[in-house]
């Protein structure tokens, strides 16, 4: 049974919010611990301490259904980790384990362990405290349990997490000092707390080779609320900022969380980067927009966050960073986040207020200057793609456009593939900027843009209410409630690429931009080939395209089952760079039986390669009707290795339907870490379709 994700969040808060109040670790402890236990139907889950002049793991509670010999506070329950080979890998490298009574290759140690408990399999992970291991939480499933997954694997770490907060707060601070360093309005951590936290943090990611963000959060328009109705109301907004920025960093282990300045609070977050940071703060907007308004006045707040990166090294650069990432969130109308990382050029709040005043003309002229000199500075290197949302960010800026829109179509192409949008509008975005998944539409459904693009230069502007434009162009600026549309292109020798700036009331006339913007997309294109950024991301959208249009006109002509197998495969191998390559079969029984295969598997015959009954990341991926992504094999509890499979490392499952019921799957695997991610889910999602589709009508 599928558990609903919900209720993991909801216990998730529940722990979250139990370790921001809390001033002593027993406060903490007995809530997380059955909080998790339920979160994720395990038997039994116990918390223990490494005892490192001992060498022991002292369990301080348990809940659940215990084993012999165990209290739910015991007081001698000790396990020496010379004898626990898990145990002590989870405490020296901070890696989690997961155990079955009945796996090939078990540790004996643990396999007794289980037995003696009455259980069937266990997990363990790390409890880290400023990247440090501090103990372990250990669950439990008892016989005719769903076994562990990854899944509970994440939640628990994320558990692991906030016993680290509570445990950072009681062990640093004793009572007499905690007012030096807790915010006495909302619990959390005040300024001196935060900045010795990043005093250590930076080295030791520095050191570590560790991510490190930094997310600022400014409450919005907080001086009107305390005008409006009191500084009562305005505490009560305060207190529920607070909430909701601990309810959202509550996935992000080892986060602290706490209030800068009256109105101004920061999260820092170790092991994280700007992608945590923007779903920390997009979750924050979204549960402020749930609660109930302050006197009829809704909360919300502007974001900024930066990570350690070259040029960003102290910790005050850090904070410098993620304070001018803020400042260009609330100048944009606030209620969302901004990053430092993003491609427009940081400026000074000064030069920005100063550049208000100026006209779009000097606005644009400064653009086309600046973007000069990036295109051969930091931008020298990276490839169209990159380049081109440079211009887009840039001119978006000088003349307030409403949103911009990046598109390619390949050389002789009859489509138009849109790879990454921004609405400097929309106040629900997490980002400034946001990949698109592979929205193609067909160039001729836009005659305006068609003529455009096969020109392969130049530009044009067109208005919604000038009756001579486009028809189609006119439409669409309908849908979309924009004004206008400034469109450019430029062309290389394997695409053409198009940039669109939208748009409204506020922006300012888009002809004013026209010539220079057709002039920097020409500059935009690379004149040597393409770099590292932007060309890996276009490599990988045109490979969809490839590989699906490739896949398409071989299955076309092919009606025999055998070969409609074979030229999936083929495709699918040699097309996502896979090591092995499978299609399976779900046969009765949930039993699964390799069919076709590439690499290892080649051979439909290998023995071995179907696991134990209801084990197995396919085996899940068939069970669940859903994808499954492994990015490391070995830590997902499902995972089967066997003989001719012992050297893979990212395991890639999907789904095969046939007349809207499961028929198999297609597995795409390799020796490398990290080898497919979520634009592979989408490819080999449209490839499971179109065999799909191939064997229906077989």
């Amino acid at each position: 049974m599928v558990r609903p994700a919900g209720s993991e969040r909801e216990a998730l808060l529940r722990v979250a919010a139990a370790a921001a109040g809390a001033h002593e670790v027993e406060q903490v402890l007995e809530v997380a611990a059955e909080e998790a236990r339920a979160a994720i139907e395990a038997a039994s889950l116990s918390v223990s301490r490494w005892e490192r002049d001992t060498g022991m793991l002292r369990t301080i509670i348990n809940v659940g259904v215990l084993g012999p010999g165990e209290e739910r506070y015991p007081t001698s329950e000790v396990y020496p980790l010379g004898e626990d080979v898990s145990g002590e890998r989870l405490l020296t490298e901070g890696l989690a384990y997961f155990n079955a009574v009945d796996d090939d290759g078990v540790d004996p140690w643990c396999a007794a362990r289980l037995r003696r408990l009455g259980k069937e399999s266990e997990v363990g992970v790390p409890i880290l405290v400023e990247g440090e291991p501090w103990g372990e939480v250990y669950a439990t499933t008892a016989h005719g349990q769903p076994r562990f997954r990854s899944e509970d694997v994440r939640f628990l770490e994320a558990v692991a997490g906030q016993l680290a907060v509570a445990i950072e707060r009681a062990e640093r601070f004793s009572r007499v000092s905690r007012l030096a360093y807790e915010d006495p309005l909302t619990g959390l951590a005040n300024r001196r707390a935060l900045e010795e936290r990043l005093e250590r943090a930076v080295p030791r990611a520095s050191e570590r080779g560790a991510e490190l963000a930094v997310l600022l959060c400014d409450v919005d328009e907080l001086k009107a609320i305390n005008d409006a109705f009191g500084h009562g109301a305005g505490d009560r907004a305060l207190q529920r900022v607070a909430e909701a920025l601990v309810a959202a960093a509550a996935a992000q282990p080892g986060s602290l969380v706490g209030r800068l300045s009256g109105d101004e609070f920061c999260v820092v977050m170790e092991g994280a980067g700007l992608d945590e940071a923007r779903g920390v703060a997009a979750a924050t907007l979204e549960s402020l927009r749930g609660l109930d308004p302050v006197h009829g006045q809704r909360i919300m707040v502007s974001c900024g966050a930066a990570a350690l990166d070259r040029g960003v090294t102290t910790p005050a650069r850090l904070l410098r960073a993620a304070d001018a990432a803020l400042y260009r969130a609330k100048r944009n109308g606030g209620g969302q986040i901004f990053t430092a990382g993003s491609r427009a050029p940081e400026r000074a709040p000064g030069a920005e207020r100063r550049a208000l005043r100026r006209s779009t003309r000097d606005l644009v002229r400064d653009a086309v200057h600046e973007l000069a000199e990036r295109f051969a500075d930091d931008l020298a290197s990276e490839g169209p793609l990159e380049r081109i949302e440079a211009v887009a960010v840039t001119l978006a800026e000088a003349l307030n456009a409403a949103a911009w829109a990046v598109s390619f179509t390949p050389a002789g192409g009859g489509t138009i593939h849109t790879v990454s949008t921004a609405d400097g509008r929309d106040q629900r975005l997490q980002g400034l900027r946001l990949e698109v998944d592979n929205d193609v539409y067909a160039i001729d459904e836009y005659p305006a843009t068609a003529r455009l693009i096969r020109s392969g230069a130049g530009g044009f502007v067109a208005r919604v209410d000038d009756e001579a434009a486009d028809p189609a162009e006119r439409e669409l600026l309908v849908q979309q409630k924009r004004t206008a549309v400034l469109a450019a292109v430029a062309a290389d020798h394997d695409h053409t690429w198009l940039l669109e700036l939208y748009a409204d009331e506020g922006t300012a006339p888009l002809e004013d931009a026209l010539a220079e913007c057709g002039l920097l997309m020409r500059a935009a294109i690379p004149p040597l080939p393409a770099g590292k950024g932007g060309a890996a991301l276009l490599h990988r959208r045109t490979r969809q395209v490839q590989l699906t249009s490739e896949l398409a006109a071989r299955l076309a002509g092919e009606d025999d089952f055998e070969a409609i197998l074979a030229v999936t495969i083929e495709e699918v191998h040699n097309g996502m760079g896979a090591d092995a390559a499978a299609i399976v079969r779900l046969g009765p029984g949930a039993v699964h039986e390799l069919i076709a295969g590439a690499g290892p598997l080649a051979d439909p015959s290998v023995s071995g390669f179907a696991p134990p009954r209801g084990r197995g990341l396919i085996a899940r991926c068939l069970r669940e009707n859903r994808p499954v992504l492994a990015p490391d094999v070995r830590k997902e509890p499902d995972y089967h290795a066997t003989p001719v499979t012992e050297d893979i490392r990212t395991e890639l499952d999907v789904p095969v339907m046939v007349d809207g019921l499961p028929w198999g799957a297609i597995s795409v695997q390799s020796t490398r870490l990290d080898a497919f991610d979520e634009e592979d889910v989408r490819l080999l999602r449209a490839v499971a379709d179109q065999l799909g589709a191939s064997l229906r009508t077989r």
